[in-house]
């Protein structure tokens, strides 16, 4: 081999040792970009680090505004969080932990948005998980779809309009705007589940209307602005569920307005909304268009408290008597009316024992033992009927003997 010729190869066998250093080290194959993660994921990844102490909002709250200051995420995250977990199948602690996590997650971005002028809106098409927006401390406006879930938004304190289009569910909205809250509206479309908004605007809180359009379940608004609470209104279009409407202001609380369509379910306003207005409470109106359930404002107006006005375009009623003992006991009733009443024992009790009513009438009575005892060992200031009414005639057979009424 000549000189030149053995140059060559040893020149070659040089170049592939230095490709060889060059490409000591690399790993075989292709080397992947870094994929970001997608807001959901960075969601649930910090759900993971904090489910543990999740029921404690309040202690958690600080926690999470630190480990979500760097994921900017939206309304629709939140959507798409709740929908992606609807299959989770949690027990009581941990719907309470993950509902706690919603809840802060809403508060924390309404708070973002509320320092840059913008309004939260969420909407949520469908939910089956009970606690959702668990202790959500502030809202400014929620829309739920279907919701059977329960006990959703428990205790949520302080917002806007909290709306559900049909709510299958027990306990929606129990507390919401209680212990000190306010929050401007709570409505559904439809409510099958029993206790909507239950004790809502109690303790001390603060909600300006409970609202539906037609109410199936049962004790809707129950004890809503009791105990020294307060909410402006309560309606529902129809009622066919029991016991709607009971308790509320009772306790030194105060309800503006109790209102409804037609009334078909029982116990409407039960025993005055099971004492509504009773207690020190005040309810400035309970009315209906046509009341055919039995037992409607039992008791309002009593035991201390003070009503208004309780009035009926009709009343259909045969067995259970309208506005039972209201204003008796020491409480007060300003008017009991009606323009038909189709019913028996209209007003009985009514402001006996201590109790007071100022007046008690009706256009046509079709029914028996109108008014019968109003006044006993206490005061009614008018009673009257038309001249058309059956069966109802203001004399000794109508009132129990020593009633103190004036008529």
């Amino acid at each position: 081999m000549s000189s030149a010729s053995y140059q060559q190869i040893k020149a070659k066998i040089e170049g592939y040792s230095n490709l060889f250093t060059l490409l000591k080290g690399i790993s075989p194959g292709v080397e992947k970009p870094k994929v970001e993660k997608s807001t959901l994921e960075k969601l649930l990844e910090v759900y993971g680090m904090v489910k543990e102490e999740c029921r404690d909002v309040v202690a958690v709250e600080d926690k999470l505004k630190l480990l979500l200051s760097k994921i900017d995420y939206c309304e629709k995250d939140i959507s798409n969080l709740v929908a992606a977990t609807q299959t989770w199948d949690l027990d009581e602690n941990g719907s309470m932990a993950f509902g706690a996590y919603v809840g802060s997650l809403i508060t924390i971005l309404t708070e973002r948005n509320g320092a840059k002028g913008k309004r939260t809106i969420i909407e949520i098409d469908e939910n089956r998980l009970s606690y959702l927006g668990f202790c959500c401390r502030k809202f400014d406006i929620v829309r739920f779809g279907v919701n059977n879930g329960d006990c959703v938004f428990l205790f949520a304190k302080n917002g806007n309009e909290l709306y559900v289009e049909d709510c299958k569910g027990e306990y929606f909205a129990y507390g919401v705007g209680s212990r000190g809250g306010d929050v401007g509206k709570i409505s559904a479309n439809t409510v099958d589940g029993k206790s909507f908004a239950y004790l809502a605007g109690s303790e001390k809180g603060r909600v300006g209307e409970i609202r539906a359009g037609t109410v199936n379940g049962k004790d809707f608004a129950d004890g809503a602005g009791s105990k020294g609470g307060y909410v402006g209104e309560i309606r529902a279009d129809n009622v066919n569920g029991e016991g709607f409407a009971t308790c509320v202001g009772s306790e030194n609380g105060r309800v503006g307005k109790i209102s409804a369509g037609t009334v078909n379910g029982n116990w409407f306003a039960k025993y005055a909304a099971s004492r509504i207005g009773s207690n020190g409470g005040c309810v400035d109106e309970i009315r209906a268009d046509i009341v055919n359930g039995e037992g409607f404002a039992e008791l309002a107006g009593s035991n201390g408290g003070h009503v208004g006005k309780i009035y009926a375009r009709v009343v259909n009623s045969k067995y259970f008597a309208f506005a039972f003992e209201a204003g008796s006991h020491g409480g007060y009733v300003g008017e009991i009316r009606a323009d038909v009443v189709n019913g028996n024992y209209f007003a009985r009790h009514a402001g006996s024992d201590g109790g007071n009513v100022g007046e008690i009438s009706a256009n046509v009575v079709n029914g028996r033992w109108f008014a019968w005892s109003a006044g006993s060992h206490g005061h009614v200031g008018k009673i009257s009927i038309g001249s058309h009414s059956k069966n109802a005639k203001l004399n000794e057979k109508t009132f129990k003997i020593g009633a103190k009424t004036n008529y």
